[in-house]
């Protein structure tokens, strides 16, 4: 498998993630924001450790898969202007807004 069609194959897992539990999405939003709006630079892997540990306290049945950063990262990363987290250049091209395509507030 060529390293294009890994990535193209790790959007689709985590797009296929995203349909399942929505509410990581909120999580993963929500986070972000409030460091952005706390003038804290957090990584795209802290923002999901933190999803990771709000979902699995409250008993959460599923769990997150650590693949799916860098897609919720780049979802994030569409929405707001500057970028938010760097992100290496490997990712499929082009890369589709996911999973809305509303703009987040900030």
């Amino acid at each position: 498998m060529t390293r294009e069609q890994r990535a193209h194959q790790l959007e689709h897992e985590a797009r296929a993630f995203h349909h399942a539990h929505p509410d990581v999405w909120k999580h993963f939003v929500r986070i972000a924001i409030d460091s952005l709006k706390a003038g804290e630079k957090r990584g795209q892997r802290w923002v999901w450790e933190r999803v990771r540990w709000e979902t699995n306290s409250g008993g959460g049945t599923y769990k997150l898969n650590d693949h799916h950063t860098a897609s919720y990262a780049r979802w994030f990363n569409n929405r707001v202007k500057p970028a938010h987290f760097e992100l290496r250049t490997n990712a499929p091209e082009p890369v589709q807004a996911e999973p809305t395509q509303e703009v987040l507030p900030l």
